[in-house]
């Protein structure tokens, strides 16, 4: 058997440390490491990494001052001396027998990659999610064409069939992953997706088994469901990154309905997160930010390309952003956040 490296940033998650730890260390495939990464937490979770690593050798402690999320898996990346290498985020937790799954599979396919399937957990309620690619082998044009492309976003707004980037549902073969594909959080919304560009396009096979075996815990405290004061420029600059990339790939024709639906997702988004309880901004500010949104080139051409879209309300907000009417954009989402709880 092969050593395989699990990065797990941690920062602030004393409430869900354990389980997180617990489901590493029962993993039914031993032969692994665990790099637990305190990224200058503040709270007891650096004492739970330590006591931990004193209970089992195949924990290691990295402490290190904070620097973000993609910070820390870097620093775990550096020092992991498995021949793969896998990502866990510290209020999540795996299956027992994911890394025995994944790690059979890349073997048996002789593959770079091995994806699976996850479940979102809300309230000790688990919602299965299975990923919009079949179970099976890819290699060379059928990544490109069956994986790849369906990151570039949704091709329609019924069904799921666009890929997360999430960098947890993998197991990478660690000589394939380059240092610099680690971009940051407070650079890029969704960095996860251009990690995977770069390691999904470079991989000359890639193994699919359609099982959830990751489980997301859907926290309203983390960063993706707080508000964020830049999270227009972060997804822009994603958006914009992907447009590059995809053009450098050859694909930009297949893929540009996805960006352009991916675009018109992070306006939407960004709207809500002008709505959020905790922006402690002004009405008018909020609106003044509303406003520079959907006054972004080429927002307003992909939105157009909407306007018979199927649903009520979302066809609501794409006739306010097609006019510019800021005030009834932030009244609606306001309203919206309310109803969620967000």
């Amino acid at each position: 058997m092969s050593l395989i490296s699990i990065v797990v940033p941690v920062y602030n998650v004393e409430q869900y440390i354990k389980r997180c730890i617990d489901s590493l260390i029962h993993q039914t495939y031993k032969d692994i490491e665990i790099l637990l990464v305190n990224d200058g937490s503040t709270d007891r979770s650096g004492i739970i990494c330590e006591d931990y690593a004193q209970k089992d050798k195949r924990i290691k402690i990295i402490h290190k001052v904070n620097g973000g999320l993609t910070s820390a898996r870097l620093a775990g990346f550096k020092v992991a001396r498995g021949e793969y290498i896998a990502f866990v985020d510290s209020d999540d937790w795996v299956s027992r027998d994911m890394y025995k799954r994944l790690y059979n599979k890349i073997i048996e396919d002789a593959a770079d990659i091995c994806m699976c399937s996850y479940s979102t957990v809300v309230d000790n309620v688990k919602y299965a999610k299975s990923i919009p690619v079949k179970p099976g082998v890819y290699k060379t044009d059928q990544i490109r064409e069956d994986i790849l492309v369906k990151m570039a976003g949704r091709k329609n707004w019924v069904e799921e069939d666009y890929l997360t980037g999430f960098i947890t549902l993998k197991l990478y073969k660690k000589t394939l992953i380059k240092e610099d594909w680690f971009f940051s959080e407070r650079e890029f919304f969704a960095e996860d997706i251009l990690f995977n560009l770069h390691a999904i396009s470079t991989a000359k096979c890639v193994t699919v088994i359609n099982e959830n075996l990751y489980y997301y815990f859907y926290n309203s405290a983390s960063l993706s469901n707080v508000y964020r004061n830049k999270k227009w420029d972060q997804l822009l600059k994603l958006n914009r990154y992907c447009r590059q990339f995809f053009q450098a790939q050859g694909l930009f024709d297949t893929a540009k309905l996805r960006l352009d639906n991916a675009l018109i997702g992070a306006v939407l988004g960004s709207i809500d997160n002008e709505a959020k309880k905790n922006n402690t901004k002004s009405f008018f500010r909020k609106i003044e930010e509303i406003s520079r949104i959907i006054k972004t080139p080429g927002v307003i051409d992909a939105v157009n390309m909407q306007l018979s879209d199927d649903n009520f309300k979302r066809r609501i907000y794409f006739i306010l952003i097609r006019a510019k009417l800021s005030g009834l954009l932030l009244i609606l989402s306001t309203l919206r956040m309310k109803r969620i709880g967000g």
